[in-house]
């Protein structure tokens, strides 16, 4: 990639974390949560039957994110922060999906559907009279729904039903965050694999220096909720192709030579025990793939055996998780 790519990456990225940030810190107001101020009891909250169980779930969920050993107050910035990494990186993913055509376009707007996407386009002219009196068109209502559509694909990134979908941005929000991630970051750099990381390591940057500060400058010790953010930087490529090329690679060619006991594709397992974004992962499938290829698998089999047989990934940090899942 581009440096002048990876600069608008992670310009982009900060801009948008600013963004929803804010907006889920004033949401929340809405529910008596509050930086730096004494939490409002529901009783003194003119909130509706929906809202007292909106209230509850998210109380219990920043309750949970103190169990690591945060104050309240770290709890709720951290719970902050969980909401919109798990938000962007959604549109994100939709953003790769469209942009490789794996999907319909649902974020990038053309002056031929009246600028909007196409999916919401289509969504528009079924459900005309909703979205006329919804202030985004019902944009939010409809990026919901294709969250739901996929999270049966990717439920670990896009599961509408954990403590980090309790509460979405608003309209002005979603506008906004779409249109510097379909604007400010090229088609071409969306095309790359390795968008899903740097997108990681820059969304971290304030943290990582931060760890850094209290280390070297005020000597603190590093907590455990500090280790994602200090030790997850992204490998550069060619670091990855040398360690998969004389992992697996190494593997294959000593099967290959009879210098191994054989085994069949299918039997080979490999497990990347620091998994970040998957990104040595996405090496070892396009290697896996060439091999099932030498061996005369099916083409239009391989992707599936691959995904069902071959690739395992481990890691302390479950937004990592959802990215290598993604």
């Amino acid at each position: 990639m581009k440096p002048e790519q990876k600069k608008a990456i992670n310009r982009t990225i900060l801009k948008c974390r600013a963004i929803l940030e804010k907006d889920i810190e004033n949401q929340l107001i809405t529910y008596g949560i509050i930086i730096d101020e004494p939490w409002i009891e529901k009783d003194k909250l003119s909130l509706t039957d929906e809202q007292e169980q909106i209230y509850k779930n998210l109380r219990d969920a920043i309750t949970k994110e103190m169990k690591g050993g945060l104050s309240e107050k770290e709890a709720l910035i951290s719970y902050i922060r969980e909401v919109t990494y798990t938000y962007l990186n959604r549109l994100a993913a939709l953003r790769v999906m469209e942009v490789r055509g794996l999907m319909e376009e649902v974020l990038i707007q053309r002056d031929e559907y009246g600028n909007r996407s196409y999916g919401h386009r289509n969504f528009f002219e079924v459900a005309r009279e909703f979205c006329k009196s919804q202030s985004d068109e019902g944009l939010s209502y409809f990026i919901s729904l294709i969250f739901n559509e996929i999270s049966s694909d990717i439920g670990l990134l896009f599961n509408t039903d954990d403590e980090y979908s309790i509460i979405s941005p608003s309209n002005q929000a979603l506008i906004e965050t779409i249109r510097l991630l379909t604007t400010e970051i090229d088609e071409d750099a969306w095309q790359q694999d390795e968008i899903i990381g740097w997108i990681y390591q820059y969304f971290n940057e304030k943290e990582k220096d931060n760890v850094f500060d209290r280390l070297y400058n005020k000597k603190e010790k590093i907590r455990s909720i500090d280790i994602p953010a200090a030790t997850q930087l992204f490998t550069p490529d060619w670091i990855v192709e040398w360690i998969v090329n004389n992992s697996l690679g190494k593997l294959r060619e000593e099967i290959i030579n009879g210098e191994r006991e054989y085994k069949k594709l299918e039997d080979i397992k490999l497990l990347d025990p620091a998994c970040g974004s998957g990104h040595f992962l996405v090496k070892a499938y396009d290697l896996f793939y060439q091999y099932y290829v030498e061996d005369g698998y099916p083409k239009e089999k391989i992707p599936f055996l691959i995904l069902r047989h071959n690739l395992h990934g481990i890691d302390i940090d479950a937004r990592a998780i959802q990215l290598t899942a993604l």
